[in-house]
């Protein structure tokens, strides 16, 4: 197995292409809300379909802008808690010096 420190510098680490939901309350919103977007844009007449596909795929890339925001955050605080455990420094932003 690859580390993943050198899967991440050759470009393979896909995080946004893996992604699972990992509650089954989420998978069943999602198949849902898909099923509910389909029968929606049938009923609309066909010169509004077009701008309601555009209007879905904006909010599909900000949902994707998001999800990057998100694992970004969430890769900070994951190397903040790591120095925090392994060095014993303190890392969060606002931390006072003699608070560390």
């Amino acid at each position: 197995m690859k580390s993943s420190i050198s899967e991440l510098y050759y470009g393979n680490l896909y995080p946004f292409l893996t992604y699972k939901p990992a509650l089954e309350e989420t998978m069943r919103l999602l198949k849902a809300t898909g099923g509910r977007c389909d029968r929606f844009r049938e009923r609309l007449p066909e010169e509004m379909r077009k701008e309601f596909d555009e209007v879905v795929d904006d909010k599909g890339s900000m949902l994707l802008a998001e999800m990057g925001e998100s694992f970004i955050d969430g890769f900070r605080i994951g190397a903040r808690l790591m120095l925090e455990v392994f060095w014993n420094i303190s890392a969060a932003p606002g931390i006072e010096e003699n608070e560390r």
